[in-house]
Formats: C-alpha cells, structure tokens, sequence
C-alpha cells in the first residue's frame, strides 16, 4: 500500500501506470515498474471533484470526469506538443424552462 496525498476517488490502469484521481482536485500518476516514488503529480484541469478515470487503450492518456458533467482529455506525455492536444467539453445536460439539469459522469 502506498500513501496518496488524499482521499483516493477514483483510479485507473494505463499500460504500466497508474492513475488515482484523489480529493482536492489531484492526479497522481505511478509507474507500476518503479514505484518508489509518484511519476507525475497534476492538479486536474476540471474545476470540481473527480468521479471517474480511465486509461486510453494506447496507453498515452487518460479520460477524466467529473460531478459538474465534464469531461477532460488529458495526455500523460508533459511535451508542450502534446498537452497541446488535452481538452475538455461538458456532457449529460438537459435544459428543461430555462434550467439547466446536470448529471455527474
């Protein structure tokens, strides 16, 4: 067991990483072949609380979602080529009399 610097909500398998989505908005990303230390640490680029993650089959990224009804795609390579690719988009919202209704993914 490894200590994670918060409250574990959702994680993920990514080729030989690991990704733990944790409270206060935190991706930890471990390299199952060298676990004496965290690969990368980031702060989530979604502005509320992880609800899931999931490593792409390619192994290069991963997808995140959160309790607002976002989504974000997000690449494990830190080149500025790549994080050039990352985005983000909203989902699951019905607008019913001018409210808007939003569903965690």
């Amino acid at each position: 067991s490894y200590l994670q610097p918060d409250i574990v909500l959702a994680l993920s398998v990514c080729g030989d990483k690991f990704v733990v989505g944790t409270a206060k908005r935190k991706v930890c990303i471990w390299d199952l072949r060298n676990m004496a230390g965290m690969f990368q640490r980031r702060e989530s680029s979604l502005k509320y609380q992880t609800r899931c993650i999931k490593g792409f089959p390619n192994e290069q990224g991963y997808v995140l979602s959160s309790i607002e009804g976002r989504v974000a795609v997000e690449y494990l390579d830190t080149t500025p080529e790549a994080q050039k690719k990352k985005y983000a988009f909203k989902c699951h919202r019905i607008k019913e009399n001018n409210v808007e209704h939003i569903y965690p993914v």
